[in-house]
């Protein structure tokens, strides 16, 4: 699996990009294209908080596209039916009797509470993300990511 991360700047409110990442490339001197990130070269104490590093899980969507923690992912091209990437604990469900059963830690899926139905259970259980769930529910990455929509509702 390629190891790999995307980085989302909580005071900027946007993705860091590769040209917009200057730290630690020649302490000596400074770039000259951008100023951009220098304060946190100035200040590194202060931003500690700042960024929230996202993972790549190693896997990609039915179109192709990379999924990272955080990425909000469309079921069967149905904006109702809306999934969060996660990595982290979730129970291991019976399908039949809805038991819990064990608990795991992994990528998984957490449902976004959109409509009446993804309340219910079992559409609002946490689901294992892999090729196979991928697949067999149409996973498309959302165009916005989780940050991206939260930052619209702070504006609105």
């Amino acid at each position: 699996m390629e190891i790999k991360y995307r980085a989302w700047d909580k005071g900027r409110k946007e993705y860091l990009s590769a040209g917009n990442v200057f730290i630690g490339i020649n302490p000596k001197s400074r770039p000259k294209e951008s100023n951009i990130y220098l304060d946190l070269i100035d200040h590194p104490d202060m931003y500690k908080d700042r960024f929230i590093i996202e993972p790549f899980t190693g896997l990609k969507d039915i179109n192709g596209n990379e999924i990272y923690k955080g990425d909000r992912l469309r079921s069967h091209g149905n904006n109702d039916d809306i999934v969060v990437v996660e990595y982290g604990e979730f129970y291991v469900i019976n399908v039949e009797t809805l038991e819990k059963i064990d608990k795991v830690i992994g990528w998984h899926t957490d449902v976004l509470k959109t409509d009446g139905i993804s309340m219910c259970e079992p559409f609002c259980l946490s689901m294992p993300l892999t090729e196979e769930y991928i697949q067999r529910c149409g996973y498309e990455v959302l165009r916005k990511t989780i940050h991206e929509v939260e930052m619209e509702k702070v504006i609105k």
